[in-house]
């Protein structure tokens, strides 16, 4: 219940996805950090970061259709289809 779909609007762009787009992994292995949570199993929708307008609601979320609204999809690491996309979840 707890959902909104929005149109996205713009999004930002970090080192790993353009590491991503670039075929590398979105971490440098050294770094260590996330490795073995992220998996990037391909077809994934990058972005992390949206500006976006509310198009529908789920029941009791508490916004309004065509409400402005900013999100970030980052989860530790983890590669969730995101924002570089029309609309998102």
């Amino acid at each position: 219940p707890d959902w909104l779909l929005v149109r996205i609007r713009a999004t930002g762009v970090n080192r790993a996805e353009l590491r991503s787009r670039a075929g590398a992994p979105a971490f440098k292995a050294e770094f260590g950090i996330f490795m073995e949570y992220y998996h990037e199993d391909p077809p994934k929708i990058l972005g992390e970061e949206v500006i976006s307008k509310v198009v529908e609601t789920g029941p009791g979320t508490g916004f309004k259709l065509g409400e402005k609204v900013a999100a970030s999809h980052y989860s530790g690491g983890k590669a969730y289809n995101s924002s570089y996309a029309e609309y998102t979840v």
